[in-house]
């Protein structure tokens, strides 16, 4: 039998595409995955600094300053920072629609 000698770039493409048929061949069986996100699940989705900062025309700075005053809430997984869109949605509608900033 001859051994084959594959590439870094050849075994990382073989992974991925084994990775992608096994995910792809699992949402496709399994009926929990078949549903479509409802508004609650939309609403409950989480922000990166960049879509908070586009979504309330605001800098970073402005978010940095929120976070230490408390007036945003923020989770941490490992060193990135995310916020809850149900929490920008109610801080936006308190304050009568409007973005921050303006």
């Amino acid at each position: 039998m001859k051994a084959a000698i594959l590439s870094p770039e050849e075994i990382e493409d073989l992974i991925q595409r084994g990775a992608k048929a096994a995910l792809t061949s699992f949402l496709t069986s399994h009926p929990d995955f078949k549903k479509q996100p409802t508004k609650v699940q939309e609403q409950d989705s989480l922000l990166t600094t960049k879509e908070l900062q586009e979504e309330l025309k605001v800098s970073r700075v402005t978010i940095n300053a929120w976070m230490r005053s408390g007036e945003i809430r923020f989770k941490r997984i490992g060193r990135r920072v995310y916020f809850s869109r149900a929490q920008v949605m109610e801080m936006n509608s308190a304050k009568g629609g409007r973005k921050h900033g303006q």
